[in-house]
């Protein structure tokens, strides 16, 4: 395939096919599936994650067809276990309870199997979110005056299994990034050194898989340390795709997990962090040809490529419940370049997100991530169809974006 990178004043979404796809998918529209010319052939290898945030697992089971026609080969589904009751919100799926019971809003152990077999039969790979860092904030548990836990509601911990209170402040601090309580330290923080903590993670994660499960997405890994990481996943089986939210733009702190774990993948913050510079106005496209070689990619067989994800999205609605900050927030007009790019290239595993559908967001950013967006499915069936093929870069010299 041949990618250009040329010259240009102003950049539209039109580029997503004129520039990085050359690929000439707007001008007839398929009866099935939006933004495909209809003689344009079936891939025979697919190779796109979608995430389908905070869908009902009934729901994804009934997409399921028309995700395997669209090219999508892995679905990551937001986490099943029992978590907070006490909130209304979507970041209660983020505060567990009980890994022992598959249960929520989301849907119960039935539903998610049903899902994870309808799954199989089409060939997708369910991806499951894990949150194995910590637990529900609220009433679920009492501190003494020194901060140690002395009572907890979680049916299959003690109050030994916990660090004491620590709230996480100075991320620059090892032990605090480690041991501290997220979210100014509201969640209480699991001592996943403890081998008895390790090993009921770890069944949890047997159980995931025995239910059909294909793979996890790590939330916040970056607070679980390399050491501990791995005894939880001991017994993995290595083909399975595991990969890990460390959101930091700098590639070290993501080689210190795959030194210990080569079979781990991550969400390519770094990548996302040189597409928002490259895009803005004063940007640099030059920044996107072959950028794992000047550390501004993670390796391609490291990375899971994104524009965005629950946590962006919804920090872009709300600062206090995700990601907000500029380095890794790519604006509306520039997003249909950045998914043309991830979409155009051969290194990483595209991810495409889909927002929630039921109930919808009561604030929302960014209306239109839906599954079947025209020109996402066009990238996703020009990606499919290049897999294996050289790539090639077009440059004619200065490439100002402003």
């Amino acid at each position: 395939m041949t990618i250009r990178v040329c010259s240009m004043k102003k950049y539209t979404k039109n580029l997503l096919l004129t520039i990085l796809f050359a690929f000439q998918c707007a001008t007839a529209f398929s009866d099935e599936i939006p933004g495909i010319v209809p003689n344009i052939p079936q891939p025979d290898h697919r190779n796109v994650i979608v995430q389908l945030f905070n869908w009902k697992y009934k729901d994804i089971e009934k997409a399921i067809p028309a995700l395997r026609s669209y090219g999508y080969s892995h679905i990551h589904v937001s986490p099943p276990q029992r978590s907070s009751e006490s909130i209304d919100q979507w970041y209660a799926r983020y505060q567990p309870v009980d890994y022992n019971e598959i249960s929520g809003p989301l849907g119960n152990e039935n539903e998610f199997r049903q899902m994870n077999d309808t799954a199989d039969k089409y060939d997708i790979k369910i991806i499951v979110d894990i949150v194995i860092n910590h637990m529900a904030a609220g009433n679920y548990f009492t501190l003494d005056s020194q901060g140690n836990m002395i009572d907890e509601k979680y049916p299959d911990f003690s109050p030994r299994d916990f660090h004491p209170y620590l709230p996480l402040r100075n991320w620059n601090d090892t032990n605090e990034l480690v041991n501290g309580w997220i979210f100014e330290g509201g969640l209480p923080d699991l001592d996943t050194s403890s081998p008895g903590v390790r090993k009921k993670l770890n069944r949890y994660l047997m159980n995931l898989i025995a239910m059909g499960s294909d793979g996890f997405r790590i939330d916040a890994a970056i607070h679980i340390s390399p050491d501990d990481l791995a005894a939880i996943l001991h017994g993995i089986p290595a083909d399975l795709l595991v990969f890990c939210e460390i959101a930091n733009k700098d590639p070290a702190i993501m080689k210190r997990y795959y030194d210990k774990m080569p079979q781990l993948d991550f969400y390519d913050f770094t990548l996302l962090n040189t597409m928002n510079h490259a895009f803005a106005p004063g940007g640099d496209l030059r920044a996107l040809i072959n950028p794992a070689a000047n550390s501004k990619a993670l390796p391609g067989t490291k990375a899971v490529t994104f524009v965005t994800n629950h946590d962006i999205d919804r920090g872009a609605a709300n600062p206090q419940v995700g990601i907000s900050g500029s380095d890794y927030n790519i604006p509306k007009d520039s997003r249909h370049l950045a998914y043309a790019y991830i979409l155009g290239r051969q290194q990483g595993l595209p991810y495409v997100f889909v927002d929630m559908k039921n109930p919808k967001p009561s604030i929302d950013a960014f209306p239109d991530e839906t599954i079947d967006r025209p020109e996402i499915l066009a990238g996703i069936r020009f990606h499919n169809l290049s897999l294996g093929m050289p790539e090639r870069w077009l440059d004619n010299g200065d490439n100002p974006t402003g």
